[in-house]
């Protein structure tokens, strides 16, 4: 849900205190195991495409996109048949200049994709990601549940992330 900057910031207040993911996935099928599979007290902003991330992290800073900032980012690597890539996604929030002074860098990122393949691995490495992960098969719920919950357990509650995750500005 992304609200026009005139509309209330009501909802996006109420969900500071939610914990929450913003996953970045182009296959449905991929995205509704996260959904289902999250641990309880977790909810999940879907978005299917690079340029509508970076878009959506940058209004989350400004308070206008309704959740606020994400306590955490899963990031697919590749998107079929689109220009942009995760790695576009990734170096845009690690490295660029307006996400740097907005401390969008300081997010936690974990790319979570179907690749095994060690150029991809070092390239989201390299590109600064936090953690990545190979996904279970789409079939393999037991696998996808385990996943999300060592996940969130480790960059929630055993990372302290938390200490320097992004504050919004204080409005007037």
């Amino acid at each position: 849900m992304i609200m026009a900057e005139n509309e209330s910031t009501d909802a996006a207040s109420a969900n500071l205190n939610t914990n929450w993911i913003l996953l970045v996935e182009d296959q449905e099928d991929h995205a509704e195991m996260v959904r289902r599979n999250l641990p309880k007290g977790w909810e999940c902003q879907h978005l299917e495409n690079a340029a509508d991330a970076i878009d959506w992290l940058s209004q989350a800073y400004h308070g206008t996109n309704g959740h606020g900032i994400p306590d955490l980012i899963f990031l697919d690597w590749r998107f079929d048949g689109q220009d942009q890539q995760g790695r576009d996604v990734l170096k845009c929030l690690k490295t660029h200049e307006n996400s740097r002074a907005l401390n969008l860098h300081r997010l936690p990122i974990v790319v979570l994709t179907t690749s095994d393949q060690p150029q991809d691995i070092a390239e989201a490495f390299g590109s600064y990601a936090n953690s990545y992960l190979v996904k279970p098969k789409p079939g393999n719920i037991e696998g996808w549940r385990e996943l999300l919950k060592d996940v969130i357990h480790y960059w929630h509650q055993l990372d302290l992330h938390e200490l320097a995750k992004p504050k919004l500005p204080v409005k007037d």
